[in-house]
């Protein structure tokens, strides 16, 4: 027996939206360049329009390696949330933006920006797949 404390409720796509779960959204998009008329299945990574720009600031008192991961393992995320590398960037754009204002020097969010890369690049097979979603351009 389930609590009336707890409700149920379900995502309908939207055609400008998509479908929105978490930090992730789908879409399905014509593909108009392999299959044209095929509907595909779009990743992007998504956030709330709502979200705080906070970020870890660089002169925090965490240890280097924390600050490093911390870089890395977002470029990681939004990666695996992407269909593609090019579908991808903005948001990375979008972190650096935050990382500038939380005084990350630009070098520092360039190497471990591309340490994200490749993490991402080491899970993806040799066609560049990551769990069948995720194209390397």
């Amino acid at each position: 027996m389930l609590s009336d404390n707890i409700k149920f409720t379900k995502e309908i796509e939207s055609k400008t939206e998509g479908l929105i779960c978490l930090d992730l959204r789908l879409r399905l998009v014509d593909s108009l360049e392999k299959y044209p008329g095929r509907l595909e299945l779009h990743f992007e990574h998504y956030r709330k329009s709502t979200a705080s720009d906070q970020v870890l600031h660089y002169h925090s008192a965490h240890d280097p390696k924390t600050k490093s991961n911390y870089i890395s393992s977002s470029v990681l995320s939004i990666l695996k949330n992407s269909s593609d590398f090019d579908t991808a960037m903005p948001a990375i754009e979008s972190l650096k933006q935050r990382l500038l204002k939380g005084a990350w020097p630009l070098e520092q969010i360039e190497k471990f920006r591309l340490l994200g890369i490749r993490r991402f690049e080491g899970l993806c097979n040799s066609e560049g797949i990551f769990e069948h979603r995720c194209k390397q351009t």
